[in-house]
């Protein structure tokens, strides 16, 4: 894939209208034009009914899915149109819903994009890598149904890694898990996205997520423009608060849901009906 130029915006966003077929304007002329460095995240924040997701969607190369969707403005990805550019290869998503396969294991689940024609075969060996960064080498043989909802956005994550993509787009994986499981998921995020150097774009509702995870901060009003576009602070900065936040989290929480929920990562399987399969 054919890189920009190191002075061009990873992400350009120039006048982009958007409607669902016949329904009023989710996107109404929205304009940013911003340079990531390579390896930062993007944070967008916005209300319900904003148009974050649909901006995420928009870059993804996904919308418009309908012929009456109604879409204008332009939109580049590293130089190229947001389905060229997934269509190269350099693109990963993560949606709400960890959207694992029941059948398969954490560990297949995980391997799924080295499955493909794209998959970078250099990368092969990093399955392994990714699994324990977010503690789930020891669970590769689990179903789906054994994990709990922390435990899968965990597989969520490292499937997304697995194939150290040049993007990433997260629409709000973290939405749904409480705050012992989140600061977990924050840290092995941000370890993930420097060992690869990744660049993302982080939906999402929590303005103190965004302020976390972010490099880069756009809020998006219910006008579907843009009244917030500010870099906030540098690349290791990030680190730095997530560490802060789990000192504080351990400190509190610690004498309590830490053992409860260490039972619960290592329990047993019982009665599922499987047998053991090989890791590899």
């Amino acid at each position: 894939m054919n890189e920009a130029a190191a002075s061009d915006p990873f992400i350009n966003v120039r006048d982009v209208h958007f409607a669902y077929g016949d329904g009023p304007a989710v996107l109404n002329g929205l304009s940013f034009n911003f340079t990531l460095k390579k390896g930062q995240t993007l944070a967008v924040v916005g209300g319900s009914g904003s148009g974050k997701s649909t901006l995420l969607r928009l870059i993804a190369g996904l919308l418009p899915g309908q012929p009456q969707d109604r879409s204008s403005g332009r939109i580049t990805v590293g130089g190229m149109s947001p389905v060229d550019y997934r269509r190269a290869g350099g693109l990963s998503f993560i949606f709400q819903d960890p959207t694992l396969l029941d059948h398969m294991t954490v560990a297949e689940n995980i391997a799924l994009p080295l499955l493909t024609k794209r998959a970078k075969a250099d990368h092969a060996n990093d399955l392994r890598t990714v699994m324990e960064v977010v503690g789930m080498h020891a669970h590769a043989q689990r179903l789906p149904r054994e994990l709990s909802g922390g435990m899968r956005t965990r597989v969520s994550l490292a499937r997304a890694f697995v194939n150290a993509p040049d993007a990433l787009l997260l629409d709000e994986p973290f939405s749904a898990l409480d705050i012992a499981w989140k600061s977990r998921l924050y840290g092995y995020f941000m370890d993930l996205r420097t060992r690869y150097n990744t660049t993302s774009v982080l939906v999402t509702h929590d303005i103190q997520e965004a302020a976390i995870l972010g490099d880069h901060v756009l809020v998006i009003g219910n006008n579907g423009q843009v009244v917030f576009d500010k870099a906030i602070r540098g690349i290791h900065q990030g680190h730095a608060r997530i560490a802060h936040l789990n000192d504080h989290l351990k400190e509190m929480f610690d004498p309590v849901i830490g053992p409860i929920q260490e039972e619960l990562m290592n329990a047993p399987l019982v009665g599922n009906g499987t047998q053991p399969r090989p890791f590899s």
